[in-house]
């Protein structure tokens, strides 16, 4: 490691030591839930100008943002090392998190396990998802709140695994806006325990909140350089607000996936050691060097490489039939109250799974607008655990009998790893794929997200060449190209490149699909459903900034949406001049009423859009303002958005 001091002789001090020192206003700020430059006015844009928003928003993984820490900085290429070298040396690892992040630790849960498989090695490790396995499809109400949940969760996962030492559990908890109290819980739990923890967000941890910003938590986990390393890279606000499902989720799925990549070449190089001044390991490490072993760096240069998906696509940034653009096409969808439905093979098929998931609590769809189905004729056992019988391919084919001109269908195809897999794969996609396509004789439309390889051959007439053409011939193509995978790999279970892709014009498809039916002001999620005390607190800023309001008049109109009348604006106003500053419902409300707000806004729908019509004034009641936005909303009556009722 370099020297940690700077060119006077001083000690440097790194993020960790300084992160107890009171910070800077700048490293207070909660990089993830800033609004972004790219995308201040999206709700006026067209669908091209939407992905071309997203390119400029997704380059900030690697370009950086401001003066902040990017994921190409040398520090974090070392905390990244750090990090891998906790999981190699561990008895057993936990990951982590809660909603998008929790699903995510999954994925790179089976990474780490399968891989370790197929090199003969033997990886204990297990995932603790906020709200357990049914959090995986739908979001679980205050999941990522209950600290004694999280603890208990944990105390089970110990107990599951007698065999390992508790000073050598790794636990590896994501939490993107360092806010997640089930992952700091859980990490503090580990460090009681003598164990140690690997923290990820892309916020600086000086802007933690929750329980992480609570001072001995704090000081905590900053004192700790031998048993914590904190990661915490900096990618930018998100497209939509605070939609960490977004860039900062992608950015995770690259960190854990780089992690694990790296602890397994730690665990290689553990096995083949001997003494350093040793022949045959001199001539090892020039062979691994000659070999290009994997570095963050070069890791992160093919995930870049792959994120060109806007650049390679030939659809995506076509302004010239812009009512068979991909998002057009979701929009339209969206508009007519009709269903999304996600189908796709192995873990292309699991990211179609975790997005149609993230859009209840982010823009307010109903349970069903979106679904997601894996192709997989077999699906393993651990996988069914998570994502249920229901979401298979009989049901999916059952699914389809039911749709009509309304709805569309998203089939996500890697034709790279496809190519990988046996003939006898080929035919039952193509066979699937012709069953999709008998069955849009009901109305339904068909969109494919497709990742080829640029040096794809294909044998003439064989089942894999007559899929390619079949899916290239559908209504819309979400189209991109990739080079070699290098150092990530692709064999028939992973392709790690083409998921990173995937998962970004997933993210752009529904994103912008929801952008262009309205369910965003300016760049702001209008829409979202209150599932946790973040979510509250974000419904308040997002009522303060469209309503033009304080903040007592914007929570207070929430208050009234959500039926809490005993929490009205004398009420309210008490708890101020009780407390001496601005009310935190998470603070200031007593637990039963945080709960009730909680409950009350998971069950219902259109809370933040109702509270602004009050907050405006544009209307004087809660029963006023929902009928309002159902007649204007209303696709018969001209379908207007948030900002045309509040403008108009």
């Amino acid at each position: 490691a370099p020297p940690r001091e700077n060119r006077n002789g001083k000690r440097r001090k790194t993020a960790s030591s300084s992160a107890a020192a009171a910070p800077s206003a700048s490293k207070r700020a909660v990089i993830t839930e800033m609004q972004s430059a790219h995308s201040m006015v999206i709700d006026e844009a067209g669908p091209v100008e939407i992905v071309r928003a997203t390119r400029a928003c997704e380059a900030e993984i690697f370009s950086g943002f401001r003066g902040y820490p990017s994921m190409m900085d040398k520090s974090v290429h070392r905390k990244l090392e750090e990090a891998a070298a906790l999981v190699a040396g561990a008895d057993l690892v936990v990951f982590s998190g809660a909603g998008t992040s929790g699903r995510l630790c999954w994925a790179a849960c089976q990474l780490l396990e399968r891989k370790a498989k197929s090199a003969g090695r033997r990886v204990l490790c297990t995932t603790s998802l906020a709200g357990g396995n049914r959090a995986f499809k739908k979001a679980v109400e205050h999941a990522e709140d209950d600290a004694k949940s999280a603890s208990e969760a944990l105390e089970r996962i110990l107990e599951a695994h007698p065999g390992a030492d508790p000073s050598k559990v790794v636990l590896v908890g994501v939490s993107c806006g360092m806010s997640a109290t089930w992952v700091a819980s859980q990490i503090l739990r580990s460090l009681d325990l003598g164990g140690k923890a690997i923290l990820l967000g892309f916020t600086p941890f000086e802007g933690c909140r929750g329980l992480f910003a609570e001072d001995h938590v704090k000081r905590r986990l900053a004192s700790s350089e031998e048993s914590v390393v904190i990661l915490d890279p900096v990618v930018g606000p998100e497209l939509v607000t605070g939609s960490t499902r977004l860039k900062s989720g992608t950015a995770t799925k690259i960190c854990l996936e780089i992690v694990v990549l790296l602890s397994l070449q730690d665990l290689a190089d553990r096995e083949n050691s001997q003494p350093s001044w040793h022949l045959k390991n001199i001539v090892a490490q020039l062979q691994r060097r000659a070999a290009r072993v994997p570095t963050p760096k070069s890791l992160l240069g093919q995930y870049r490489s792959a994120l060109g998906v806007y650049d390679s696509s030939l659809s995506l940034l076509n302004d010239f039939m812009i009512d068979s653009h991909p998002l057009s096409v979701g929009a339209a969808t969206l508009r007519e109250k009709g269903r999304i439905i996600y189908a796709g093979y192995g873990r292309e098929g699991v990211l179609g799974l975790i997005d149609a998931s993230e859009q209840l609590p982010t823009f307010g769809c109903q349970e069903d607008d979106f679904q997601g189905f894996l192709l997989d004729g077999k699906v393993d056992e651990d996988v069914l655990a998570v994502v249920g019988e229901e979401r298979t391919l009989p049901h999916f084919l059952r699914t389809l009998e039911g749709l009509g001109r309304r709805d569309t269908v998203v089939l996500i195809f890697n034709l790279r790893r496809l190519a990988m897999c046996p003939q006898s794969a080929h035919r039952e996609a193509l066979r699937t794929v012709k069953e999709v396509q008998a069955k849009a004789s009901l109305g339904f439309s068909v969109v494919a997200v497709l990742a080829c390889p640029t040096d794809l051959r294909l044998k003439a007439s064989s089942p894999l060449e007559s899929l390619s053409q079949v899916l290239f011939a559908l209504d819309s193509v979400v189209d991109f190209f990739l080079e070699d995978p290098g150092q990530l790999g692709c064999c028939r279970d992973f392709d790690l490149a083409a998921e990173a892709a995937i998962k970004s014009a997933l993210n752009c498809f529904s994103s912008g699909a929801n952008i262009l039916n309205g369910k965003v002001f300016g760049n702001v999620m209008i829409d979202v459903r209150i599932s946790n005390k973040k979510l509250l607190e974000r419904a308040t800023k997002i009522v303060m900034m469209v309503a033009e309001v304080d903040r007592m008049a914007a929570l207070e109109s929430v208050m009234r949406v959500l039926g809490v009348g005993h929490l009205d604006g004398r009420a309210l106003r008490a708890l101020q001049a009780k407390h001496g500053e601005a009310v935190d419902p998470s603070i200031h409300f007593s637990s039963q009423d945080l709960q009730l707000c909680i409950d009350r806004g998971s069950a219902l729908r259109r809370v933040v859009p109702a509270a602004v019509l009050l907050a405006t004034g544009r209307c004087a009641e809660v029963g006023e303002a929902r009928e309002t936005l159902e007649f204007w909303q209303d696709p018969s009556n001209g379908g207007r958005t948030l900002r045309d009722i509040v403008k108009g």
